[in-house]
């Protein structure tokens, strides 16, 4: 066990330490360990051989080498470590009972540099400034980001790259070409938009297959259709030439008008409860079935036309006088005596051949077209 020595025996064993670095004008080497249980003063290098215990402060006014560890307290008791900069308030701090590094720098300048070598966390980091990043940065694990996550900066964007659990397959935002990238598996989804719209500023170039369910083009100009448009409704549409078709192969509805400044090529039926507007021959090359509407009134009635075939079954003697509210130049009239029964239809608003009242007799049909003023007769079918 090392000798503990007394207060006395210290100040004498200094002295002599003293008087020999006076005669040897350099560093002592100590030939045994020293305690020192007071205030102490060394102004001279001391190389000691055994170690040295200080039960008080110690203040070294100049530079200290260590060529063994340091270890300050013992496992499970410990003590602050403070090291302190040039400029006031600013140093690196171990607190032991907060368990914690702590560096207090200047603000905008750097407190910490790893200038090589890397810095492993095995635990959460949490930064609450700004971070910025020079280099690579590899996330090995799940990464969650609370605030903003900005790459790059106005003008000098940053290319990100998203892989998948597939090779080749990748999320990419190309800074350079201004282009947001999905590179999946062919008849794979590759983007999936459950719940909420997707509003496109500018033009959508589709180069394969595009399946629908519910579309509603809200549209300020036009549509314009650079090719054929066709397998709409569960059929196959075959178009003849291919080149600015719109090609249907179920059921069209156009609850507005209709302009056709091309070809308008149907194979199915179509229900038009708005305007059709041809601005060039309409041809059909098939039956042209206009749907009836069932006429059952009797005695004198004003009808201002809303369907253009109208099939007449009266219980007795009907009189019409034809209207000209809601209708429009050019407007088809056709009327059909289904019951056996006198239809007359009186000599107002419209122009025949007799120029008197119209009478038709059953399986009758005339046909009339609104000029703008009156209707007029074009045929008289008297199969009576």
């Amino acid at each position: 066990m090392d000798k503990i020595y007394k207060p006395a025996d210290i100040l004498l064993k200094l002295a002599m330490v003293i008087a020999l670095i006076v005669l040897a004008a350099g560093p002592v080497e100590t030939p045994a360990d020293i305690q020192a249980m007071g205030t102490s003063h060394i102004t001279s290098d001391v190389v000691a051989s055994g170690s040295f215990t200080f039960y008080g402060a110690v203040d070294a006014n100049s530079t200290s080498q260590f060529d063994g560890a340091v270890t300050v307290g013992v496992d499970g008791t410990s003590y602050d470590v403070t090291l302190y900069s040039d400029t006031a308030g600013d140093y690196l701090l171990w607190d032991e009972s907060e368990e914690a590094l702590t560096i207090i720098g200047t603000n905008a300048q750097d407190a910490l540099n790893v200038t090589d070598g890397n810095v492993d966390f095995d635990d959460n980091l949490d930064v609450a400034g700004t971070t910025t990043l020079g280099g690579a940065v590899t996330v090995n694990d799940n990464a969650t980001v609370t605030g903003t996550l900005t790459v790059g900066s106005a003008g000098a964007g940053k290319d990100v790259t998203l892989y998948s659990e597939t090779s080749g397959d990748h999320f990419l935002w190309d800074a350079s070409e201004e282009a947001l990238t999905i590179i999946g598996t062919n008849a794979q989804d590759a983007l999936n938009v459950d719940v909420g719209n997707v509003d496109i500023a500018d033009d959508v170039d589709i180069d394969g297959t595009t399946n629908l369910d519910d579309v509603d083009i809200d549209l300020t100009t036009s549509l314009n259709i650079d090719g054929a448009l066709t397998d709409i409704g569960s059929g196959s549409y075959v178009w003849a030439d291919g080149d600015n078709d719109l090609g249907v192969a179920g059921v069209v509805e156009a609850k507005g008008a209709v302009y056709a400044y091309t070809t308008l090529d149907v194979t199915g039926a179509s229900t038009f409860t708005g305007t059709i507007t041809a601005n060039a021959d309409v041809v059909v090359d098939d039956v042209l079935n206009i749907d009836d509407t069932a006429y059952t009134e009797v005695g004198a009635q004003a009808l201002s036309p809303t369907a253009s075939f109208y099939t007449l079954n009266p219980a007795s003697i009907l009189t019409i006088t034809l209207g000209t509210t809601g209708v429009a130049a050019g407007d088809i009239l056709i009327l059909y005596d289904a019951a056996n029964q006198q239809v007359d239809i009186a000599d107002t608003n419209v122009k025949t051949t007799s120029g008197t009242v119209l009478t038709l007799g059953q399986y009758d049909v005339v046909m009339f077209i609104f000029d703008g003023s009156a209707w007029i007769e074009m045929f008289l079918a008297a199969d009576s």
